[in-house]
């Protein structure tokens, strides 16, 4: 069994038994081979490309909450008793409605201990969080049947 170095030294020269040694290609196009391969290969990709039409625009992204002070949250009537923040997504220019918007872009519900939410959103467009604050432990199911009949006002607490 050869190896692969003397695979490939058996492809450059002619058999021993032949006579002198001679080269079988010159080396230029050996080199123009192994360019030639060595630049292909950086350009073949693992990832799928993405279908013709199919936008990049969104991204996953993790926002953290902060409140500018403890002394505000004080002021604010059932800040301390909240069991769920239901966190909504809408276009830059979109005015604040106690209902809920009618033009959300995304939703989910914040995690309280972490301050933290994923949400899938829109690269291309400015865009605003709205924050509605529940004093009892609200599901995602709840919360979306609030946001589409533009009721998130009721049993809110600010």
């Amino acid at each position: 069994m050869l190896l692969p170095w003397q695979v490939v030294h058996s492809l450059f020269t002619t058999p021993k038994s032949m006579g002198k040694t001679k080269q079988k290609f010159p080396i230029y196009l050996c080199c123009f081979w192994l360019i030639l391969l060595s630049l292909s290969l950086p350009l073949s990709t693992c990832a799928p490309l993405p279908k013709e039409g199919e936008s990049l625009d969104k991204a996953e992204v993790t926002l953290t909450l902060q409140h500018r002070s403890s002394e505000r949250s004080a002021q604010r009537a059932g800040s301390s008793s909240r069991a769920t923040e239901f966190i909504v997504v809408v276009p830059g220019g979109t005015s604040f409605s106690e209902q809920g918007p009618t033009n959300s872009v995304g939703s989910g519900i914040l995690s309280l201990p972490s301050n933290q939410i994923s949400l899938s959103l829109n690269l291309n467009i400015p865009l605003r969080l709205f924050i509605y604050r529940y004093a009892e432990i609200l599901s995602s199911a709840t919360l979306l049947a609030k946001l589409n009949s533009q009721t998130l006002n009721q049993g809110a607490i600010d």
